[in-house]
């Protein structure tokens, strides 16, 4: 009667065996782990989901106030172009600082050098010793620079990290291409790749859109990909010049009169010597 019971509560078949049954069991026991253990990844990309989330609201509401939006166009018109490509290993700097919103900035601008930051209160104690401190207070630290964060001099702060970390600069790739069908996305990298190396392609606009914090000589691509998130494109595309103003960008496009500000060329088609010719112009080959 029992076994029945369970039988029916389980959707097991009819058979009746206890040996069948204890098997059956085990594999329910084995797809609720599973199924335990899929909720518990979703959870924790949920709670990150929640942190970013909460980080861009913050950063949201400190650009709100006053002087603010100044404040960050200051910070990232201050990245030197020479050091733009510059990375730091294990370099973690102490702040004494307790503006949010300057801190939430300068953050974020270090970071894209590799420069972690921990953050404390003026006079606070620290938790640990820490190759390079600053604090706008004097501080009897060897290791400490008094920085004025209302002026926050971004290049000086990486020739600062420079004489006390070490470091390298990310290669600069050669070719990124995004064509509206992976035929002519292996084509092209292909014959790329006949002359150069470090290419790449994409497949979907969210890896196009990745792929654009890094630096590449040339990136090739359709209007057709790009044409339904534009305005973003444009946007993300007009700032990637500004970064990389020696990067050439080429895109294919039926209408070769149209105009934007991020195209060195707009073409209609391209054979095999006009790419290895772009090829040669652009990447220095022999």
């Amino acid at each position: 009667m029992l076994i029945d019971q369970i039988n029916n509560i389980f959707n097991f078949n009819n058979d009746f065996s206890l040996k069948n049954l204890k098997d059956n069991l085990a594999n329910k026991h084995d797809e609720y782990k599973k199924l335990q253990d899929s909720l518990q990844m979703l959870t924790s990309k949920n709670n990150l989901l929640k942190s970013k989330y909460n980080q861009i609201i913050k950063a949201i509401k400190y650009l709100k106030k006053d002087n603010n939006i100044n404040f960050l166009y200051t910070l990232q018109n201050q990245i030197p172009k020479e050091e733009i490509n510059i990375i730091f290993n294990d370099a973690k700097i102490a702040i004494l600082n307790d503006d949010k919103l300057e801190n939430f900035l300068i953050q974020n601008i270090l970071q894209e050098f590799n420069i972690q930051t921990k953050f404390f209160k003026p006079y606070e104690n620290l938790d640990e010793n820490y190759t390079l401190i600053l604090s706008k207070e004097f501080l009897k630290y060897d290791n400490y620079v008094q920085v004025d964060f209302q002026n926050f001099d971004v290049k000086n702060i990486i020739n600062l990290a420079k004489e006390h970390f070490t470091y390298h600069y990310k290669e600069t790739k050669n070719v990124l291409i995004f064509k509206s069908n992976s035929f002519e996305n292996s084509l092209f990298l292909n014959l790329a790749n006949q002359y150069c190396l470090n290419n790449e392609s994409v497949e979907y606009i969210s890896d196009f859109k990745e792929k654009l914090d890094e630096e590449f000589k040339i990136i090739l691509l359709d209007f057709e990909v790009i044409k339904y998130d534009l305005l973003l494109i444009q946007s993300m595309l007009n700032n990637y010049k500004k970064n990389y103003p020696n990067s050439c960008v080429i895109i294919f496009c039926k209408d070769k009169n149209k105009e934007y500000k991020f195209v060195d060329y707009i073409v209609q088609d391209m054979n095999k010597n006009e790419w290895l010719a772009i090829l040669k112009k652009h990447i220095n080959l022999a």
